[in-house]
């Protein structure tokens, strides 16, 4: 079925719309009940799930498999990258913990992606990251008051989203799969809404929204190894619509045991 989808026109219109679109309803969402809920949708693949069915479109279900490596390894430069930002923004105004995360995530990615050569490998370091930045970040019990988001932030956020899908769908075939996979998983989406979040309202939300967006990365996670191991052996729908599923199943597990931890109800 999605095979069908082979106009390079169409393709092209998804690509720079629907991903875009989910970005502004997380922004929308971040208006209407805070921070701690925009963290949670951001964590979600809305940007490197649509650019992992665009590859499998475009390069086939092996390049999606081994691009996967690249993503599981991105995630473990992902939580790298959110302690990062956690500390800088502490001491320092958002470009600098920009630049400092950014450099965090690629010398991170680098570095571990030698080891990580399996699914297995790379899943399991990024569960492990990804628990570990979640028990070192802050805990702050209350997300404080939702502030007004300006249409014209709500526009930059979507358009900075479509650039990069376009950037990361075109290069594909020069970086190959496990760079693509990392550049796929770039932390866009929260970067730009923590950014936003820290020039506005200062460190401690932007803290408790980059920590939101980690207790999503598992469910971000297990999208990504179920769709890895299901796309050998199944239609490429059926595979991401099982992946989705236990992804979204996830997730509020995920947040029920976080509040047991931290003593909510």
């Amino acid at each position: 079925m999605l095979a069908a989808i082979d106009t390079p026109d169409i393709l092209l219109i998804i690509k720079l719309t629907v991903t875009p679109i989910l970005v502004g309803l997380a922004s929308l969402a971040a208006r209407r009940w805070g921070n701690t809920v925009a963290g949670l949708i951001t964590g979600f693949p809305l940007m490197t799930a649509p650019i992992s069915i665009f590859l499998t479109i475009e390069q086939g279900a092996e390049f999606t498999i081994a691009a996967s490596i690249g993503i599981l390894i991105a995630l473990v430069g992902i939580a790298v990258y959110a302690l990062t930002y956690v500390v800088a923004a502490r001491y320092s105004p958002w470009p600098i913990a920009v630049a400092l995360s950014y450099g965090a995530f690629f010398a991170t990615s680098w570095f571990v992606a030698p080891f990580l050569t399996t699914h297995v490998t790379a899943a399991l370091a990024a569960y492990g990251m990804i628990f570990l930045a979640i028990i070192l970040m802050p805990r702050h019990q209350t997300a404080g008051a939702p502030v007004p988001v300006p249409a014209w932030e709500i526009w930059l956020r979507m358009l900075s989203t479509a650039a990069m899908i376009a950037l990361v769908t075109t290069i594909a075939n020069l970086v190959g799969p496990t760079w693509t996979g990392i550049i796929a998983t770039v932390p866009v989406m929260a970067t730009i809404m923590v950014t936003f979040t820290h020039a506005r309202l200062g460190h401690q939300p932007a803290a408790l929204f980059m920590r939101s967006v980690m207790l999503s990365m598992f469910s971000f996670t297990t999208f990504f190894v179920v769709a890895a191991y299901a796309l050998q052996s199944m239609e490429p729908l059926h595979a991401y619509l099982l992946a989705t599923t236990a992804a979204v199943a996830l997730s509020p597990v995920v947040i029920r045991i976080d509040r047991a931890m931290s003593g909510r109800t």
